[in-house]
């Protein structure tokens, strides 16, 4: 009997080695952009703590720029958000549905907050981070937006809220920075926080918030 197909041709020795080298660059470019800042991390910096060369870290990565570009881009396309919305259409109940909306955005600042910190604070010194936050600031915006038009498709919009006031409420308590409030200088669990948040929103925009089914 013949040996079964093979989906695709097996990655090279040097493929690999270069996908490695590229990851060592990525994390720590990660770790120095967090312990340093991003201004003040030089490429000479990037390369001894990869272990590689300057030169490696400008023709594998695009230097400095190239991997705070890797980086913010890796932090919005994870897993989470761009399947967030079909996720949300699954459950029925409102309450359910903000709670999954809670839990997610938990989920993309707990894997990815530094990185968000990174790019908040490199966009005074670097055009590509400045334009990226406010990309990420847009796909944000536009997420809410999407949860709220669910909301509104099945009668659960609080009756005194237009779709735009909805994605208001949504957004200034989910923003990165009031949830690193809760977590970090006031020191509440994600339990805590959650559960808070759920409360708060649930009495903000949906028009039964003491509602909930099974989901």
């Amino acid at each position: 009997m013949s040996a079964p197909a093979e989906d695709g041709p097996a990655p090279s020795r040097r493929s690999e080695y270069a996908a490695q080298t590229r990851t060592a660059m990525v994390e720590a470019a990660r770790k120095l952009f967090v312990r340093d800042g991003y201004a003040d991390t030089t490429v000479e910096a990037i390369a001894r703590e990869a272990r590689v060369s300057p030169a490696t870290v400008y023709a594998q990565a695009g230097g400095k720029q190239g991997l705070l570009r890797s980086l913010l881009l890796e932090w919005s396309l994870t897993g989470n958000v761009p399947s967030a919305p079909e996720r949300w259409a699954q459950i029925t109940d409102p309450r359910a549905k903000l709670a999954q909306l809670i839990r997610g955005t938990f989920d993309v600042y707990r894997t990815h907050g530094d990185v968000i910190l990174i790019g908040r604070r490199a966009a005074d010194s670097s055009a590509d981070a400045s334009e990226f936050v406010s990309m990420t600031s847009h796909l944000f915006r536009e997420l809410l937006e999407e949860f709220v038009g669910q909301l509104r498709k099945t009668g659960d919009v609080a009756a005194d809220l237009d779709d735009k006031r909805a994605a208001d409420h949504l957004q200034f308590f989910l923003r990165f920075e009031q949830v690193r409030l809760l977590l970090a200088d006031f020191r509440w669990s994600e339990e805590e926080a959650q559960g808070w948040l759920e409360a708060t929103l649930a009495g903000a925009v949906l028009r039964d918030p003491g509602h909930t089914t099974s989901a």
